[in-house]
């Protein structure tokens, strides 16, 4: 049989580092209204079908709540039949737990939410308004808009012309969808509020692509400004992503994962620092300036050289050299200067270079970002490039 735990003793767990689940198992429209920050809503009615895959080891410390400590105490029975060991429940409810002075919270994915708007603050996220967006659409402009929720609730309704590529896949699509667009065309990000098309368009911001924009507020903001939505579309099928999407993505994921991980301080910090850094040979240099302006997450490894290196890997493992007839890449921070490539690896190595004259990195990140960039360029093509079934040779 469950047992009870006061809210002091679930205060302790909260601050604390032991690893447990909380769950709320009332309706969704109680929960919006208030709830024990860090607790995660199941109703009671899907315990069931939620719990196995919210908290996959039965050896996980389960406490349940809800309002009064009566519906939580059947939830934590039916918990206890699914082979959990240690189930509890929240003595006296959230109206307890609000009565000994602790706080809640109100609304839905509120962390989640947090993270985005902060996202779309630091970072300078672009956004289009709903009115600007339709007016675009009227006009003919090339748009491409990716819906970034769940296939199921792009079917229910979407933007007119939308596209579903669920936020999880965006940076693993992205490469392949923008191979085909013309370099005017505009990607609009969507979601049914903001959170999701924040981050969406942070992610293809960071992996390189131009002219891309987050839909403020989302199917919501589309419907408010007195619009109309699709329904019952049914573009969500995608087709199985090629070797360079997979680097890209890979890249992406390999390199963000490690720039938090050391968290090395750019060049900008380091020299107008260099007094502090137990290193004689250093001297300070408070005045110091990149020739622009310092991207705002660490430093070490260079994002552009593993991108730029696992490209360059993938033509020279798929055609087993890296010369190219012609690679063009027009400059959008010096408009009508555009630079031509016969080789990946020399353009990956002026990619190298520029980061270096530019002030954002180090040399001994940008060889280890060209390390990495080219073993994911490499596994890419020998893991996703494999021959269809029945296709003979071609």
């Amino acid at each position: 049989m469950a047992g009870k735990i006061a809210p002091e003793a679930l205060k302790s767990l909260l601050d604390g580092s032991t690893p447990f689940a909380l769950i709320d198992v009332r309706e969704a429209g109680e929960y919006n209204s208030s709830h024990i920050p860090g607790s995660s809503l199941i109703p009671r009615r899907q315990l069931e079908f939620q719990v196995p895959h919210a908290v996959p080891y039965k050896g996980t410390h389960v406490v349940v709540c809800d309002d009064d400590g009566r519906r939580a105490g059947f939830a934590a029975a039916t918990v206890e039949r699914m082979g959990y060991r240690e189930v509890s429940v929240l003595d006296g409810g959230i109206n307890r737990w609000v009565t000994d002075g602790l706080s809640t919270e109100w609304g839905m994915n509120v962390p989640s939410k947090d993270f985005g708007e902060k996202v779309e603050v630091v970072h300078h996220v672009p956004e289009i308004e709903a009115k600007e967006l339709a007016a675009r659409i009227q006009k003919g402009e090339k748009l491409v808009i990716l819906d970034t929720r769940t296939p199921e609730e792009f079917r229910r309704f979407c933007i007119p012309g939308g596209r579903s590529v669920p936020g999880g896949e965006l940076a693993l699509r992205i490469t392949d969808i923008a191979r085909n667009l013309d370099k005017d065309t505009t990607i609009i990000v969507n979601c049914a509020g903001r959170t999701r098309s924040i981050i969406g368009t942070r992610v293809l911001q960071r992996m390189g692509i131009p002219k891309v924009y987050g839909l403020k507020n989302g199917t919501s903001g589309w419907v408010l400004a007195g619009h109309q939505l699709e329904t019952g579309a049914d573009r969500v099928d995608l087709p199985a992503p090629s070797a360079d999407a997979v680097a890209a993505a890979d890249a992406y994921i390999a390199v963000m994962d490690a720039k938090y991980h050391y968290e090395f301080w750019r060049p900008i910090t380091a020299i107008r620092n260099g007094d502090l850094d137990d290193n004689p040979a250093t001297e300070r240099d408070p005045t110091w300036q990149p020739l622009g302006a310092t991207p705002m997450h660490p430093e070490y490894p260079c994002a552009h050289c593993i991108h730029s290196a696992a490209l360059a890997a993938v033509v020279e493992t798929i055609f087993g050299t890296a010369d190219v007839p012609e690679l063009v890449l027009t400059s959008t921070t010096a408009p009508g200067v555009t630079h031509r490539w016969t080789n990946m690896w020399v353009y990956a190595n002026e990619v190298a270079d520029a980061r270096i004259f530019a002030g954002f990195h180090y040399r001994f990140s940008n060889r280890v970002g060209q390390d990495m960039g080219r073993k994911i360029g490499e596994h890419a093509v020998k893991n996703v490039m494999q021959p269809v079934s029945g296709a003979g040779a071609r």
